[in-house]
């Protein structure tokens, strides 16, 4: 049984004798394997995309599959008519098994109401899961290359049933396989059980969009909600807050929405301004709304509470607005955020909410959360108590870019609510809601890490690391 314990790590996993792994081939052997796989894939399905696929054994059965047949993993982006169940490799052939990265899991679960009471029963529980994640989660998830994401949950599922007692989520991309020259995942983590789920982390940008809205029109004046992107690509985000940044007036966004991969590899990503259309390049009317000045990804220790900081301050040169307000702010979504045309969202509070040490944890779990965003819109969610972890994933990932995949996101608060955020929301600044509907802003929508949750950065560390303040409406 494998145990992360109080003062030792012990797994169980297969030894190297002699330039060979336990009952299996040469690892080179299995990376050629896995170049014929990749080759073949991509001629033949070329409008889908392969996020990340590695070989391993079955440890359970699974449909066709039986325990300890040798398995390709395949997690895929825009997965369609994939009918293969096998690959051939010579003279054998082995079982395939394709994971959609954006479909989100049909677990059971419980409503949110009552893993919110359940988190407050449960406080000191929660606090202790929350110590030792930040003391394992980095090493998890470079131990395990299928491990996802790790998150603190009120309940576990065994055999398709809920157990409501506090544990930790281990979210993998093919439960029952285990890669290569990899240990099985540990059973608990110090005394607190561990659960299996599968689930991926992605982020929030839109690389195709939807509907037209209002935020997705030529706004003029600028508004936060609205739909942002770099000049001539494709890829949409949105309009986060007003700041201030060395006595320059601009907005902050995520910086993924302007940078690759392949560029986010360094700490300090290219200094060369970019453009910024308002909307995003793919809709009619597109112009010029700024330049970004400076962008952050941090993805080493870059802080000292060792948080992912992805973020851009975009210096205004269009559209300047005197008065702000959000876009989208239909009669039907405010109601369903619990506002009305007579009880507007008031932000007017330029002082950030500090949510990453506040000894009133639990106060804040029954406040509502408030995001405005380009695709969805006026949302409202709830904050989980635990933090996020979780590796980032592209399917624009380059073969030079490989070590990306062990970067992490670390650190980063959870909301959930239905239909919270979609692709194209990265960059959206979330609000605590107060009881007279005044907003005070706790941080930025970075990605997408389950059904109902979304991962978002505390605001604190990224104006810290953009040498920004915010700018509340008047």
């Amino acid at each position: 049984m494998a145990t992360i314990g109080e003062h030792k790590t012990h797994f169980s996993g297969p030894r190297v004798m002699g330039g060979h792994y336990l009952g299996l081939e040469k690892l080179d052997d299995k990376d050629n394997i896995l170049c014929k796989f990749e080759k073949w894939f991509c001629d033949k399905y070329k409008e889908s995309h392969l996020v990340h696929f590695y070989y391993g054994k079955a440890d359970i059965p699974i449909e066709n599959i039986k325990h300890g047949d040798e398995v390709i993993v395949a997690v895929i982006d825009k997965m369609k008519d994939l009918k293969e169940r096998t690959f051939r490799n010579g003279d054998k052939d082995i079982a395939v098994i394709w994971k959609d990265w954006k479909e989100d899991t049909d677990e059971v679960s419980l409503g949110m109401e009552e893993q919110q009471n359940l988190q407050i029963k449960q406080i000191d529980k929660f606090k202790k899961i929350e110590k030792y994640l930040e003391e394992n989660s980095k090493d998890l998830l470079k131990k395990h290359s299928n491990l996802e994401m790790i998150m603190a949950s009120t309940y576990r599922i065994k055999k398709g049933k809920i157990s409501k007692e506090p544990c930790i989520v281990l979210y993998c991309s093919c439960k029952g396989v285990v890669p290569i020259n990899e240990a099985k995942f540990p059973t608990t983590i110090h005394e607190i059980k561990t659960d299996v789920r599968e689930g991926f982390f992605h982020l929030e940008c839109n690389f195709n969009g939807d509907v037209c809205a209002v935020s997705k029109d030529l706004l003029n004046p600028l508004r936060m909600g609205a739909s942002i992107g770099k000049e001539g690509e494709q890829i949409e985000g949105t309009l986060g807050g007003f700041v201030k940044s060395n006595d320059e007036f601009g907005f902050i966004t995520c910086a993924h929405n302007f940078y690759g991969p392949d560029e986010m590899e360094t700490p300090e990503l290219p200094k060369t301004p970019i453009t910024v259309v308002q909307p995003s390049h793919e809709r009619e009317g597109s112009q010029e709304c700024g330049k970004t000045v400076r962008s952050v990804s941090s993805f080493s220790n870059v802080n000292e509470e060792n948080i992912t900081v992805d973020a851009t301050f975009v210096r205004l040169t269009e559209r300047c607005p005197e008065q702000l307000f959000f876009a989208d702010l239909f009669t039907a979504r405010l109601k369903n955020c619990g506002f009305s045309r007579a009880t507007f969202p008031r932000y007017i509070s330029g002082t950030p909410l500090d949510l990453r040490e506040d000894e009133d944890r639990e106060s804040h779990l029954l406040k509502k959360y408030l995001k405005c965003g380009t695709t969805t819109g006026l949302t409202m969610g709830y904050l989980h108590l635990d933090l996020f972890r979780g590796r980032l994933r592209d399917c624009r990932f380059s073969k030079s870019t490989k070590n990306l995949q062990h970067k992490y996101y670390q650190k980063q608060l959870i909301i959930e609510g239905e239909n919270f955020s979609m692709g194209g929301d990265s960059g959206s600044f979330v609000f605590q809601v107060r009881e007279d509907h005044i907003l005070d802003c706790i941080g930025m929508l970075v990605g997408r890490c389950g059904k109902y949750r979304r991962a978002v950065t505390p605001i604190i560390p990224v104006l810290n690391a953009l040498n920004a303040s915010l700018i509340p409406f008047p």
